[in-house]
């Protein structure tokens, strides 16, 4: 959970079995928070066997990831 007014940089990814070297060839979806600081994934991205990485970023830099296989 989140703040209840984050105002960072909240994402998604999802992996799609390429090592790449960064993040840049990656497509990103941007998301916004929900009620309470939750966190809503859009359903184009909850597919049974979907690797999401999740990424919050604060005003001041600080980063949170995390991931959720399905």
């Amino acid at each position: 959970m989140l703040e209840e007014d984050f105002k960072g940089t909240l994402a998604a990814t999802l992996r799609d079995g390429s090592a790449w070297a960064t993040t840049a060839h990656k497509r990103f979806y941007y998301l916004k928070p929900g009620p309470g600081g939750s966190v809503r994934i859009p359903g184009e991205l909850l597919e049974p066997g979907a690797k999401i990485t999740l990424y919050a970023i604060w005003p001041d830099g600080r980063t949170l990831v995390g991931e959720i296989n399905l």
